[in-house]
């Protein structure tokens, strides 16, 4: 989608003979707008809802009597970028359709898939930051998409969304942590990053990284990029990656900085010997706190990475995308 200020029509489709999308970007749509043209026997109610980042609304069309439009537009210009990426993805899978009630179900369907991705993110990339996302990324490759596949590890990936814990499913709450070798200390940001409410286990992931050689961050966004489109989730991948601020293109500004992951450990942030802050034994007067843990001191036992995919696994009788 192209910015201007001209109507730039970004692509459109004809969905059998009473329905077609548009994305469309500039003039009056400013940020961006995707139309949806209708019957208006079809049903819209479950899709015209409050959406992270979108405004979707239901428009009468004087112009096309019996037509209607189901008009969705970025909440704000902080959403511009993300937004593209569900535009075209909303127009990869509408591709083909023919019957106006199943484009409807296939863009609810995207909708509610996109949800958690709609959000603004970013942060420098500072040497920390990028060994940080460097270790999340490893964690998607290698224990979140064998678990769950592309879609579902990269809804449950929800550290770019801004949340207290990097990986979040039904069953785990789950922080990721990048340490160097010989030096466990760890900053947690607040209480409820290893005291979140309710009753998911709490695991802390502790990748330890060797510096100097390996891997670049951008080798390895190219490589999980290939990877995701492989199974057509790369459209996705690219939104989750924006919020951190990281585009593939701006990756290629950043220093080179080559790692290795050297081993993950595992550690069971809610076992009793665990050094965390739990909110229950701290005043009720103390609303916020960020501290260090040095992981190298923990009296805890280890976790175990088995027993960890084991939790990310879905319970029995779930299907993962």
């Amino acid at each position: 989608m192209e910015a201007g200020d001209s109507l730039v029509m970004r692509a459109a489709l004809h969905l059998g003979g009473q329905a077609s999308l548009m994305c469309l970007r500039g003039g009056e749509a400013g940020a961006g707008e995707i139309a949806l043209r209708l019957p208006v026997d079809v049903d819209l109610r479950r899709v015209v809802d409050s959406w992270e980042g979108l405004r979707v609304s239901q428009v009468m069309s004087e112009q096309q009597p019996g037509q209607h439009f189901l008009r969705i537009t970025p909440a704000d210009e902080g959403y511009r970028d993300l937004y593209t990426h569900l535009a075209d993805d909303v127009h990869d899978h509408l591709e083909g359709t023919t019957q106006p009630q199943e484009a409807v179900r296939v863009l609810l369907s995207r909708l509610r898939l996109w949800a958690s991705f709609l959000r603004r993110g970013g942060r420098p990339l500072d040497a920390r930051t990028v060994r940080g996302l460097f270790t999340e990324l490893m964690a998607l490759e290698q224990l979140l998409v064998p678990a769950l596949g592309w879609a579902d590890a990269l809804g449950s990936w929800s550290g770019p969304s801004g949340t207290p814990q990097d990986v979040i499913t039904d069953r785990l709450a789950m922080d990721v942590k990048a340490t160097r070798e010989g030096d466990g200390l760890i900053s947690i940001s607040s209480i409820e990053q290893l005291d979140p409410p309710g009753r998911r286990a709490v695991r802390l992931l502790e990748g330890v990284i060797s510096e100097g050689h390996g891997e670049s961050l951008a080798m390895l966004v190219n490589r999980l990029q290939a990877s995701a489109a492989a199974s057509g989730h790369a459209l996705m991948f690219l939104a989750r990656l924006a919020q951190t601020g990281v585009t593939p293109a701006g990756l290629q500004e950043v220093e080179e900085q080559p790692m290795t992951l050297l081993m993950w450990r595992v550690h069971d942030a809610d076992h009793p010997d665990f050094p965390r802050l739990i909110r229950a034994a701290v005043p009720m007067a103390l609303v916020n706190a960020s501290y260090r843990i040095d992981l190298s001191r923990s009296t805890a036992p280890p976790g175990d990475l088995d027993a960890l995919r084991a939790l990310l696994a879905p319970a029995d009788g779930e299907e993962h995308g």
